[in-house]
């Protein structure tokens, strides 16, 4: 069984990181390299997200969609990631786990996971509870 944190290191972020990609080329005229080195990638992962060997297998929603790019005006705009980054991009995560696509996917990759699995909203409602 693959726990939720897995789901997100494996599946997601790779999506997101190529949507981001993506946007700062398109969008902010990045080159390949200059836009690996503001996500802390290599040039060569750089290449996997843009030719879609990365960062496919997930499908975003508008909500997570409008996140990144916020995401990617900031690193456009910034030097180094803000802290604002680093909170959208854990917005994210909890975006999808409220949402329910989190529990989507993660059934669809593990068919062990029980369709009555609400282990990831549980846990969300007693994190917000306790902070």
């Amino acid at each position: 069984m693959k726990p939720p944190c897995e789901i997100m290191t494996n599946y997601i972020m790779p999506a997101v990181r190529a949507h981001i990609a993506r946007r700062l080329i398109e969008k902010h005229r990045f080159t390949q390299v200059s836009a690996a080195e503001k996500l802390g990638l290599t040039q060569s992962a750089m290449s996997r997200y843009l030719t879609s060997d990365r960062g496919t297998r997930t499908s975003l929603s508008d909500e997570v969609i409008h996140i990144l790019e916020m995401i990617a005006e900031d690193l456009a705009d910034q030097d180094s990631p803000s802290t604002m980054t680093i909170e959208q991009t854990c917005r994210i995560c909890l975006s999808m786990r409220r949402s329910g696509d989190f529990c989507r996917l993660h059934r669809e990759l593990d068919e062990k996971i029980p369709d009555s699995c609400d282990v990831c909203l549980k846990t969300l409602e007693t994190e917000l509870l306790h902070s």
